[in-house]
């Protein structure tokens, strides 16, 4: 590969090995307390904009975890889903969940916890706020995910007036990401 797209995939893949290996390094204690931090800032956000229908995410256990949020949004009766990757489509579709219950999980192939089938599907045009996981943001909205599009893909097809959020620890808030086409932004960006 020759040109800006090699160099800009060279800089996604530093930073990425780099945001990881910080994150792996991070103590339990503060996950727990940056999960219970993105719970408060997450909900006022919901109330602020109305949402009742939430894509939210599962974390991988780098990520913060939003299952505090997760069991309150469902607790307050807002319809929540989480995404799916369908890999015949080469897509991540909003599944319904109704609990965090262990026995409606399986993991996927990328050992993340998701819905048993039959999927409760949520139409993408239906949401009203969706919580975004990344590897690095800048504060102006530049994501940087794991790379396999998927979210990037999703983003690309929501209605405009949904709105993205991107959640994640306060180290993984970096200065610049590298652009390209196809790399969707975030609105808003919870840092905990």
């Amino acid at each position: 590969m020759t040109g800006v797209g090699s160099d800009a995939e060279r800089e996604k893949t530093r930073l990425r090995r780099e945001i990881r290996a910080a994150l792996r390094r991070m103590p339990d204690a503060e996950r727990r307390r940056a999960g219970a931090t993105a719970r408060e800032r997450i909900v006022d956000l919901v109330d602020r904009s109305q949402a009742r229908t939430v894509l939210a995410y599962l974390s991988d256990g780098l990520e913060v975890d939003l299952d505090p949020t997760i069991e309150l949004l469902l607790d307050r009766g807002c319809t929540v889903a989480v995404p799916v990757v369908l890999e015949a489509r080469g897509r991540m579709v909003p599944a319904r969940i109704t609990s965090l219950d262990p026995s409606a999980f399986a993991r996927d192939r990328y050992d993340l916890r998701s819905p048993h089938l039959p999927l409760s599907l949520v139409d993408p045009a239906t949401l009203d706020l969706i919580l975004v996981p990344g590897v690095a943001f800048t504060t102006a909205g530049h994501r940087l995910g794991r790379g396999g599009g998927y979210y990037d893909r999703l983003l690309a097809d929501l209605p405009g007036r949904v709105r993205r959020v991107g959640v994640c620890h306060a180290g993984q808030v970096v200065t610049s990401v590298p652009v390209e086409p196809h790399d969707a932004g975030v609105d808003d960006l919870v840092s905990v």
